[in-house]
């Protein structure tokens, strides 16, 4: 678990990484790279002033990005889910933070139709 302060980095990798990352970590062989620092507000403060332009420039496009996409979802029914008992509901998936909706309907024409799920996963 995270707590308040912990920095997590980012790095690219190959598709190929991350496949293999993603079962590794599952299984808890993923080598994770710990270290230990301090926080400084001071030296943040000091980073955020500095790339202030940039930051803000960033957050426009990241909330225009997301608006338009809130409207694409609202204009095709997308933005809303009401349960009923025609077999819609969550799949847990096998990665936390990942929640996969289905409609068996749908999931089953979608299989017939190519036999692999959404990015290119083969369906089990």
């Amino acid at each position: 678990m995270l707590n308040f302060f912990d920095q997590i980095r980012f790095f690219p990798v190959s598709h190929e990484e991350l496949t293999e990352a993603r079962v590794a970590f599952l299984h808890g062989a993923y080598p994770l790279r710990i270290e230990e620092t301090q926080f400084s507000y001071a030296d943040f403060a000091t980073k955020l002033a500095h790339n202030a332009s940039s930051i803000t420039t960033f957050k426009t496009r990241q909330q225009t990005a997301f608006n338009a996409e809130r409207n694409r979802w609202e204009a095709e029914g997308l933005d809303s889910f009401i349960a009923d008992d025609t077999g819609n509901g969550p799949l847990e998936a096998d990665m936390p933070g990942r929640l996969l909706w289905h409609c068996e309907q749908c999931v089953r024409q979608y299989l017939e139709d190519s036999g692999r799920c959404g990015g290119g996963i083969p369906w089990p």
